[in-house]
């Protein structure tokens, strides 16, 4: 039987004390042997901790953190395993059933112009295309801190001349990032 249990949503370092059962806020240099359970939780991610039974033992402290997928159901991520008691060193897993518990990760997108630089050669022109699309993808990949970039694509490039007689290629790029909300 299980009892007591903490949900925590926001990224960050935990402890789990086992005598109390309280879940605080940890600086990432804590003592690992503290008689405490150490776990993170990330960016869109979120943790529980309950109290379970088993035979004639209770009070036994277990943790589980699962990734928030986009529709807000849950898929295991992780289950530290228990640092104290008569199941040291094993794993336990758990699973949240009410529903409303968690809601679904907000997606936003977003779009942008991609344009390379132009050139009397059509084939010269493409090239610079592609670089530009190359650059906005890695400046993505640069700013994604947090794995919130969920896809990018450059979009289908089109080409035309400009006033100068010149090929520029350009296109619609589109990207979709996971939102936090607080």
């Amino acid at each position: 039987t299980a009892s007591n249990g903490t949900l925590i949503k926001a990224a960050g370092d935990y402890t789990l004390d086992t005598l109390t059962g309280v879940v605080s806020l940890a600086a990432p240099t804590a003592s690992l042997n503290d008689a405490s359970m150490h776990f993170t939780v990330g960016a869109g991610q979120m943790a529980g901790a309950i109290d379970f039974a088993w035979g004639t033992t209770s009070g036994i402290r277990v943790v589980d953190v699962w990734n928030i997928n986009s529709n807000g159901s849950l898929t295991a991520y992780k289950a530290p395993g228990m640092e104290n008691g008569p199941f040291n060193k094993f794993n336990a897993a758990f699973h949240l059933t009410s529903p409303g518990l968690v809601a679904a990760v907000p997606e936003a997108s977003n779009s942008e112009d991609i344009e390379g630089d132009s050139n009397p050669l059509s084939k010269e022109a493409r090239i610079n295309w592609k670089k530009a699309c190359e650059d906005w993808k890695k400046e993505a990949k640069e700013l994604n801190k947090e794995n919130q970039v969920l896809s990018l694509s450059c979009g289908a490039m089109t080409c035309v001349k400009n006033e100068n007689t010149e090929t520029v290629c350009k296109s619609v790029a589109h990207s979709k990032i996971r939102m936090k909300i607080r």
